[in-house]
């Protein structure tokens, strides 16, 4: 795994430090490239989930969504940014690189935040991602 990768994954973001925990994902081969996580246990969840993210991303669900909704939106073309999964007591964003489109996040918090305010949060935070990759 990529060392800055690592760093900024636990690096001093508010949106980073708020989590469970945090992984960074290659789409293309569903390989884990970092994770910060506040319990090893979970890193474990993370590097399963790392596979399913890709698949979402990659698979012909997302992609069929993005056909159907694409007139909707101003840019057809675009693929989907973020997608959020809301638990009863956790709340994962799973989210496509911009720079490296490629790589996917996925950030895991607790239910107790606006999602909005965590998206914003959560694009700020890859950036930070990307840039040490």
């Amino acid at each position: 795994m990529n060392h800055y990768v690592n760093l900024a994954l636990r690096g001093g973001h508010p949106c980073i430090v708020g989590c469970i925990g945090v992984a960074y994902v290659d789409i293309p081969t569903g390989m884990l490239l970092g994770v910060a996580t506040v319990a090893p246990a979970k890193a474990e969840h993370l590097d399963d989930a790392a596979t399913a993210v890709a698949d979402l991303f990659d698979g012909p669900i997302v992609s069929a969504i993005q056909r159907m909704l694409g007139p909707i939106g101003t840019e057809p073309e675009t693929a989907a940014d973020h997608i959020v999964l809301l638990r009863q007591d956790v709340l994962h964003v799973l989210t496509r690189g911009r720079r490296y489109p490629d790589h996917a996040a996925i950030f895991v918090r607790r239910s107790t935040f606006e999602v909005r305010s965590v998206l914003i949060c959560v694009s700020d935070a890859l950036a930070r991602i990307e840039a040490a990759f």
